[in-house]
């Protein structure tokens, strides 16, 4: 990416940050901001019960656009970092 390109990317993200999300159209919402279009991943993001795969108590942030820790000194990947990565996989780009 051009830096002009970069420096929006981060704006952007920044902004996706602040979101404090409830529901799993939330991380859609998250994942569109980033660029993401690809419709059957934009399904699949709204489809996963996030909340399920990370420790209960902190079930309440599972649709914040953010990493959470989970067992074993490891966190989840932040939704919208992980969106771009899985389309452009999908898509066979570069």
């Amino acid at each position: 990416m051009r830096s002009s390109a970069v420096a929006g990317h981060l704006r952007t993200r920044s902004r996706i940050a602040d979101l404090q999300g409830t529901k799993p159209a939330d991380l859609v919402t998250a994942a569109r901001a980033v660029g993401v279009r690809d419709a059957r991943l934009l399904e699949a993001i709204g489809a996963v019960p996030r909340a399920d795969f990370v420790p209960r108590d902190l079930a309440p942030l599972a649709y914040n656009d953010s990493p959470l820790p989970i067992p074993h000194r490891q966190v989840t990947t932040q939704p919208s970092l992980v969106a771009p990565t899985s389309s452009v996989t999908r898509s066979g780009g570069t």
